[in-house]
């Protein structure tokens, strides 16, 4: 009875003992993903990158003996100092001159689409290159009213600024209803002033430029978000000053460099992470054959037609985070030589590939591990002509998710013999040919 008990009593012991590391795993299991989270939430909390970011050594605690003040430690003090704003003073008569030659320079720039405070950011634009830097409305103006429309330049507008500690007034001239004329120089090769106009469901666009300009003004204006087919049949190679181009606030390059067919220069510095849509950018731009490696894409859904017909691009484009991206069709359609890398490209979200690389007829990169699958559901619906006389492709795809492809017809039309039946993706449909 005794070796019974004694039996029961360590069983029992390792009974619980099993149960507590249970316990133990599944608290540290709770901590290690309570941890994750907070880190997440931290990520998620921290400040963007052009925003100053409080600076660690100011958070730290004085140390020392618990006699000293908080107010009176050397972070302390810093950081009062550091919060006393600078004091204000009155412009000086030069600086007053520069920003009425500024005012006179811009005068006809403005439509009905700009808010007051529209007008202060654009104008600091210019300020800034000629060392004004604090340009701000009078106290009681409503930042967000709209300029009164005024096509005969009576002085409907009086924008009533401060330039440091001095009173200014800007008063616009001509205030078109949702327009900006674009003024040339009188031989026609330069653009003085940039045009746009409102556009409904498409935001403000750019007015094309004449296809004959050399050179257009350094600064873009901040209202533009869309540079639809502004270079459409451009004759020019590089037109100066397009390179220096602030495009942060640019949605759509639909187009831009549409038939350009001499055009080349290189844009690698233009800002695009707020471009959603590429559609036919570099359409037969035939010289065309610069970096893009650098462009942030990852908000970019239509690529369609992009490179189509730029028979003289060949650049990598392995840095591209394609996440977004929903539209290939015709991609890469008669870019006869492009071999660039894009193997690293997610296309999960990708819907079509219609005739992507028909005629590429020097691509041959392995991307036989793109994968089309996101939350386990292929997105690819259409493969029509896909590799379509792109005779020098030949790796096999028989590890790509095809399973909602419906339309496969002359997906590797006229190359059966570099990509051949035991290459081909596992289509659940017949491929014909036309």
């Amino acid at each position: 009875m005794k070796k019974l008990l004694a039996f029961l009593s360590s069983f029992g012991l390792i009974t619980t003992s099993s149960l507590l590391v249970i316990s133990c795993k599944s608290n540290n299991i709770t901590a290690v993903r309570k941890e994750k989270d907070n880190k997440e939430k931290q990520i998620d909390s921290t400040p963007p990158s052009d925003q100053p970011q409080e600076d660690e050594t100011k958070k730290e605690k004085p140390s020392g003996s618990g006699n000293s003040s908080p107010d009176t430690t050397p972070q302390t003090q810093n950081k009062h100092n550091q919060e006393k704003p600078k004091p204000k003073r009155q412009a000086t008569e030069e600086e007053k001159k520069k920003l009425e030659t500024i005012f006179k320079e811009h005068e006809n720039a403005f439509g009905t689409f700009h808010t007051y405070k529209d007008v202060v950011d654009q104008l600091l634009v210019y300020a800034n290159e000629k060392g004004l830097k604090d340009i701000t409305l009078v106290d009681g103006i409503n930042e967000n009213e709209y300029l009164k429309e005024d096509k005969d330049g009576k002085g409907e507008n009086i924008v009533k600024l401060k330039l440091y500690e001095s009173d200014v007034t800007f008063k616009p001239k001509k205030v078109l209803k949702d327009e900006v004329k674009a003024i040339y120089s009188e031989d026609k090769k330069k653009i003085k002033q940039i045009g746009y106009e409102k556009i409904l469901n498409e935001g403000i666009r750019i007015k094309k430029i004449t296809e004959l300009i050399e050179e257009v003004p350094v600064h873009l204006p901040l209202k533009i978000t869309s540079l639809s087919k502004v270079f459409s049949k451009s004759k020019i190679t590089t037109v100066r000053n397009l390179d220096k181009w602030n495009t942060k606030n640019i949605k759509s390059m639909f187009f831009v460099f549409e038939n350009a067919e001499n055009f080349n220069q290189d844009i690698s510095s233009w800002y695009t992470s707020n471009v959603t849509n590429m559609s036919g950018m570099f359409w037969d731009a035939t010289q065309f054959n610069k970096p893009l490696n650098e462009w942030k894409v990852h908000n970019v859904v239509d690529m369609e037609g992009m490179f189509a017909g730029a028979s003289s691009f060949n650049q990598n484009l392995n840095k591209w985070e394609a996440t977004s991206l929903e539209n290939m069709e015709q991609m890469f359609w008669g870019a006869s030589k492009f071999n660039g890398n894009i193997s690293t490209w997610n296309v999960s979200n990708v819907k079509t590939l219609h005739n992507t690389f028909a005629g590429a007829t020097s691509f041959n990169q392995d991307i036989s591990n793109w994968n089309f699958t996101n939350n386990c559901t292929s997105n690819v619906k259409t493969m029509q002509g896909t590799f379509s006389r792109a005779n020098k492709f030949s790796y096999n795809l028989t590890r790509w998710n095809v399973e909602k492809v419906t339309i496969a017809k002359d997906f590797n039309k006229e190359i059966q013999s570099t990509l051949g039946k035991d290459k081909l993706p596992k289509f659940t449909v017949p491929i014909t040919y036309s």
